[in-house]
């Protein structure tokens, strides 16, 4: 294998072991796809768990990227809510893969570093729908709605159509929203 170019590509094998195989996933398989020895992987990053908050900020951020792309040039109300709605419910196979089952979440739930992560993920998205003018309570509920409805999507607890259905319930939601403001 060619040696990395960078440390993204040490997370993305990581991510894909961690993935695959959760707390099994060792040091010596990450670097093995990698493309680097062990030594290769802890001069950049010290230790599992950093490896582990560098995937965590990785994953964070993809579903932040994704999302904003899909935010129209307006600024209209509502907008950054809608087009999470629509990412998590079918506009983004990347968004689709995060709330997609996997052994990330427990992996990232028990490392601190990780939970820093997703505290400031957290705090971010709070930030960025405060921004967006829909009511507080309107937007958790839509915003969760969403998040239920791409894992349920990605468990076979809805289909396709059912998904269409709550998404189009979704955003009506967030337009009566905007109209009624």
């Amino acid at each position: 294998m060619s040696r990395p170019s960078s440390r993204a590509e040490i997370v993305a094998a990581a991510e894909q072991l961690f993935v695959e195989r959760g707390h099994a996933a060792t040091l010596e398989q990450i670097a093995a796809a990698a493309g680097i020895s062990k030594g290769g992987l802890l001069y950049h990053f010290g230790a599992k768990e950093d490896l582990r908050a560098a995937v965590c900020r990785e994953v964070v951020d993809r579903l932040w990227n994704v999302v904003h792309q899909l935010v129209g040039p307006n600024d209209e109300e509502g907008a950054l809510l809608s087009a999470y709605v629509r990412a998590l419910t079918g506009d983004s196979a990347v968004a689709a893969r995060i709330f997609a089952p996997s052994a990330l979440a427990p992996l990232f739930n028990e490392t601190p570093a990780a939970i820093e992560v997703l505290r400031e993920d957290a705090d971010r998205w709070r930030r960025a729908f405060h921004n967006d003018r829909i009511a507080l309570g309107r937007s958790l509920v839509i915003r969760h709605s969403a998040e239920g409805a791409a894992t349920a999507a990605a468990e076979g607890y809805i289909d396709a159509r059912e998904l269409h259905l709550i998404r189009q319930e979704l955003l009506t939601m967030i337009k009566r929203s905007t109209l009624a403001q």
